[in-house]
């Protein structure tokens, strides 16, 4: 099968999202039977072969820190359609490239192509309605701008073949907006990492962790958009507190930002 995948939230120094691309990557890239292209946001026109994949880079405007960038021409992808005449397209974001893609398919005349959607993103409640929220002239427009930008995901999946999510609290709400042909897919953990014979006491006790202590991890990026003020404001609650089998509570906190 010809595959395109495609998502403006890539960043070369992302976390979540590159991780599962370069997943994805790594599996293609053992299957000849497959030609599966990643297009990225980039600076140049860039083709990379990873095994039986390619990485092809789109040269894209830039979007602020974090290396994030957004593809905004449909005549490139559609001459890269042209070039991959795929068979299925995934767009692993809801705003601006879905559309371009519908643009790209009809430049390249290509039809009956299925494309389906990955939701990384609950974006209306996660960057739209806290970023006016923080600012009091604008406070009032949080909600109303959130619903509305609620409502146009909803139409961008809906014209989609498929949509899946790791989320089901946010295909939740895509299914209370009226939509079908959602899929829960969970990414799951890489237990070669994350595995019960990786313990290690020694680590714990550096870090002033006794045997019997319980320990609650937070790894993850230290920004408002991943709860980090939910926990730090929930902690004193839980700080001294013992779970049901008698253990006390302890929380680590480990991550890039900027605090």
């Amino acid at each position: 099968m010809r595959i395109l995948d495609l998502n403006n939230f890539y960043s070369p120094t992302g976390g979540g999202v590159r991780t599962y691309h370069e997943r994805k990557l790594d599996f293609f890239a053992g299957r000849p039977e497959d030609r599966y292209t990643l297009v990225l946001p980039g600076t140049r026109d860039r083709v990379e072969a990873r095994g039986a994949a390619q990485i092809v880079e789109v040269p894209a405007r830039g979007m602020g820190g974090a290396g994030y960038r957004a593809i905004t021409s449909s005549r490139a992808l559609a001459r890269l359609i042209a070039d991959v005449r795929p068979e299925l397209i995934e767009i692993g974001s809801p705003y601006v490239l879905p559309w371009l893609v519908r643009r790209a398919l009809a430049r390249a005349g290509i039809d009956g192509c299925a494309t389906v959607g990955f939701v990384h993103a609950d974006v209306p409640d996660t960057y739209v309605r806290p970023a006016l929220a923080a600012r009091r002239l604008l406070r009032p427009l949080a909600g109303p701008a959130a619903a509305l930008a609620e409502r146009q995901m909803a139409r961008t999946y809906r014209w989609m073949s498929a949509t899946f999510g790791a989320s089901e609290h946010v295909l939740a709400k895509l299914r209370a907006l009226g939509l079908r042909r959602l899929f829960h897919t969970p990414l799951g953990v890489e237990a070669g990492i994350f595995a019960p014979a990786r313990r290690s006491l020694e680590l714990r006790r550096a870090h002033g962790i006794a045997d019997d202590e319980r320990l609650l991890l937070y790894l993850g990026r230290l920004s408002g958009e991943k709860g980090i003020d939910l926990l730090l404001a929930a902690w004193p609650r839980l700080a001294g507190r013992t779970d049901r089998a008698g253990a006390r509570l302890r929380l680590v906190i480990a991550g890039h930002g900027p605090r």
